[in-house]
């Protein structure tokens, strides 16, 4: 059975960054994720990296897997299937091979948050979407929708503008203040004549049924049909999880506790990125990076005291 100090589970910027860190540290190890770059790859373009003045998040997810690979990282890609407390470490099991590692860092990030509405799953990739960068393509000149208030919806809804005749922005949040988001996208999204912007609303209803046609809002105590090709929901994410014999705990939304050394409740146990509390739940990039680098340096720590 393979064996490494050190087993990270996922490759957004959490994971290369410990695996880039194990690296330097010639620690035994190995990262497992399923995307080049994790959820990076997804968003249209990030401008607050210090190195990039801007780049598009497809770029930038390729850039770092690269750069930690010929750094000499060992990553695989594949699905973490189940972990499995052991009185040597940990037992990680993908649907093709297992793994002992000494200690674990989770930095699996987080899956799209559903509005949880009828028809949701059944129009999903027929007019619901919850990648614009991935499916934006598809509503050239079309009409098109974008669920939420964060740097995500506004960064959908202005790259949805450069390709859709129309966008509708439909936020729970009353004003711009509320917004969850960075100003200088609040911004852009109101100067931007495509984007039309529903306060205090929320999706009630999803209408039609080999492809969306419309939806209903409720906004402002008030219910609204609107016509439209394509939905985009971006209202967050919950913690992505492979399944384990052991619990970990974890605060109110579902993500892992961790300490300043990002270290969980379970010893030999540690989590980065957005799957856990850490950086005052401050879901950044760059602080995900920190935390990568943090929780390796703190498994090598507990390692020392175990050889």
């Amino acid at each position: 059975m393979n064996q490494y100090d050190v087993l990270i589970v996922g490759t957004g910027p959490a994971g290369l960054s410990a695996a880039l860190y194990a690296t330097r540290y010639k620690l035994n190890h190995l990262a497992i994720g399923e995307i080049k770059g994790g959820q990076v790859g997804f968003a249209f373009k990030i401008c607050n990296i210090p190195t990039e003045k801007e780049i598009l998040g497809v770029e930038l997810a390729q850039k770092m897997f690269d750069n930690v690979k010929n750094a000499g990282a060992n990553i695989l890609l594949g699905k973490v299937e189940f972990i499995k407390k052991t009185e040597k470490g940990f037992l990680v099991q993908t649907n093709q091979e297992e793994f002992q590692a000494k200690t674990i860092i989770l930095a699996t990030g987080t899956k799209r948050k559903k509005l949880g509405l009828e028809k949701e799953k059944e129009l999903q990739g027929k007019g619901v979407h919850y990648c614009a960068t991935c499916d934006g393509f598809f509503y050239q000149d079309k009409v098109v929708g974008v669920v939420g208030g964060g740097n995500a919806a506004l960064t959908a809804a202005l790259y949805l503008s450069n390709l859709a005749k129309k966008v509708y922005l439909i936020c729970l949040e009353k004003n711009k203040q509320e917004l969850p988001a960075e100003i200088v996208w609040i911004d852009k999204v109101l100067e931007n004549k495509k984007i039309e912007i529903f306060w205090d609303a929320q999706v009630k209803e999803l209408i039609g049924d080999e492809n969306l046609k419309a939806i209903v809002i409720e906004s402002g105590n008030k219910d609204k049909e609107l016509e439209l090709n394509g939905l985009f929901i971006e209202i967050g994410g919950v913690a992505n999880l492979p399944k384990m014999d052991f619990s970990l705990d974890k605060d109110s939304e579902g993500l892992i506790k961790v300490d300043k050394a990002q270290q969980t409740n379970v010893k030999g146990a540690f989590a980065a990125g957005d799957v856990s509390s850490g950086s005052n739940g401050f879901k950044q990039i760059i602080t995900a990076m920190a935390e990568g680098a943090i929780a390796v340096n703190s498994a090598l720590e507990y390692l020392k005291k175990f050889n």
